[in-house]
């Protein structure tokens, strides 16, 4: 025992002497290792922390204690991770220690000495221990590495998917108040927040802004903002979010929520291609917000922006078309039954006085005047329908073109036949097509044609045997004047609506007409085409 104490403090005094040397020897082997990130480091890095490596193995030999040595290899197994380094390279380097440490014991014993067979054991022991011990530790730490980077994929996913939802859900979503709720909503989930607002630019106040929407507590006290003097607008001016988890020592004039009620705040602006719609803020998530919410609401935000504006441009289109729909209806309204009343009204003021004078003409205007009081009454029938879309499809294809019929007979006194064959249990697009394309064409004739008679015909065949397809034909033809098709654009006098809305529906359109002799339309739809057929145009019946 005596002589192994002996022993160990020779390779523990040989240690200590030379240590410097060992150090800077050891520190140069290690940074020629080829292809090792060890050659980037500095060679004075590289020394100093090979000097605490070699405390730890004196303190390891000479007292049986690691503690020294064990925290080296727990800073290095660290460090040498998250520097990019492979565990082999490391071990490399801590087997280079004996290498390093031999020429100096030959020095000072013989090699075949028992000192110097004593000293490579010790040096040995400590080697394995500091190799297996690393090889633990540099495993723990790759394992936390990875657990760190999995919870980071996991709260990833989670949020992507979350996202996901969000932007399915603004996609869907046409009606411009659901889209809002939805922001809102989503913009407190996703952030942890208890509030929040969707402000929009006030079109009719330059410089502010308007509240849009808002859910949560502590919502705007305000309906309107300037973007000038609030934390919110600050937001749009720096085009950039603004977080602040101490609202009420920002320096600002304007509040819009009460000091006392603000806690914290997040807002980010909204812009749709380089321009900004508003802004979106969040207020009071419980121990304030963090640079996750800023990165995860940024995204969202900018999502958000355009399920906004696509609902916004999709509101004005309905009122637009609202709008257009009125004027057509208002058109439809003075060309047609104000129109016809006005006739019947001059009619009625003459009718008793040349009903004295001549009762046979008299009795002749009297007929006249039922007739055009019978197609006002239609044509009124025919316009309440188009107030109401849903009646325009529930209703009879049948009834539907007898009534346009009707209402074209009153306004001219032209005749017009109508026969149905069949039972049309058809989709509604191509019943609200037929009807159009039917409509379009007795406008035609009313108006251009001077047409004594007028045909529609709609034949609804069963389906076919062969591939059980059903059938439908719509036939109109007039004994009018016709044209010529080469000086009628197909863009003209109707052609193009009924064009257009054969093709929705993959029918076809054909029109025959030659001057003084009439025209006659033809409209085919055979059951699941997968497109429109050409537009066939062998003259009109004009518009």
């Amino acid at each position: 025992m005596r002589e192994q104490i002996e022993e160990t403090s020779l390779i523990v005094t040989l240690l200590n002497h030379h240590r410097e040397k060992i150090a800077r020897v050891w520190a140069e082997m290690v940074h020629s290792l080829p292809d090792s990130h060890y050659g980037e480091r500095p060679l004075e890095e590289l020394h100093a922390s090979i000097l605490r490596a070699l405390e730890g193995i004196i303190e390891a030999i000479s007292t049986h204690s690691y503690t020294a040595l064990e925290r080296y290899l727990t800073d290095v197994s660290l460090t040498r991770l998250q520097m990019g380094f492979d565990i082999s390279e490391v071990i490399e380097a801590l087997l280079l220690c004996k290498e390093a440490a031999l020429p100096f014991v030959w020095e000072s014993c013989s090699p075949g000495s028992q000192e110097a067979r004593e000293a490579i054991v010790q040096l040995d022991e400590c080697q394995r221990y500091m190799i297996g011990r690393f090889g633990s530790l540099y495993a723990e730490e790759i394992h936390r590495s990875l657990e760190k980077q999995r919870k980071q994929i996991a709260q990833m996913l989670t949020e992507s998917l979350s996202l996901g939802r969000v932007t399915a859900s603004l996609l869907e979503e046409i009606d411009l108040i659901e889209v809002l709720d939805i922001v809102c909503t989503e913009a407190q989930t996703l952030t942890g927040a208890i509030g929040s607002t969707i402000f929009l630019l006030d079109l009719e106040r330059d410089g502010w802004l308007r509240v849009a929407r808002s859910t949560g507590v502590a919502s705007p006290s305000l309906e309107h903002i300037p973007i000038e003097k609030s934390l919110t607008g600050l937001a749009i001016r720096e085009g950039k979010h603004f977080m602040s988890n101490d609202p009420a020592s920002e320096k600002q004039s304007f509040r819009m929520r009460g000091e006392e009620e603000l806690a914290s705040l997040l807002a980010v602006p909204l812009c749709v291609k380089g321009v900004v719609i508003g802004a979106l803020d969040m207020v009071n998530k419980p121990r304030g917000f963090t640079q996750e919410d800023i990165r995860i609401i940024n995204l969202f935000a900018d999502q958000a922006a355009i399920a906004i504006e696509n609902a916004r441009l999709y509101q004005q289109a309905q009122e637009l078309a609202a709008a257009q729909e009125r004027q057509r209806l208002a058109r439809d309204l003075h060309d047609a039954v104000t129109q016809t009343l006005f006739s019947t009204s001059l009619i009625a003021e003459v009718l008793p006085d040349i009903w004295e004078k001549d009762p046979d003409e008299g009795n002749r205007l009297l007929k006249e005047v039922r007739q055009l009081s019978r197609g006002a009454l239609t044509e009124m029938r025919a316009l309440l329908l188009e107030l109401r879309p849903a009646a325009l499809v529930e209703a009879k294809l049948d009834v539907l073109l007898r009534q346009l019929a009707e209402a074209a007979s009153g306004r001219t006194g032209v005749l017009i036949t109508v026969t149905v064959e069949g039972e049309c249990e058809i989709p509604s697009d191509v019943h609200v097509a037929i009807y159009r394309v039917a409509q379009e064409a007795l406008n035609n004739i009313v108006k251009h044609t001077h047409a004594n008679q007028a045909a529609i015909n709609l034949r609804c065949n069963k389906p076919n045997m062969n591939d059980g397809k059903r059938l439908v034909e719509l036939h109109i033809h007039d004994d009018g004047r016709g044209f010529d098709t080469a000086c009628v654009s197909p863009d003209q006098m109707g052609l193009r609506i009924m064009r257009e809305r054969t093709e929705a529906i993959g029918a076809m359109l054909e029109i025959v007409s030659e001057p003084d002799s009439g025209t006659q339309i033809t409209m085919v739809w055979k059951e699941d085409k997968g497109q429109g057929m050409d537009f066939k145009n062998k003259g009109g019946t004009g518009e």
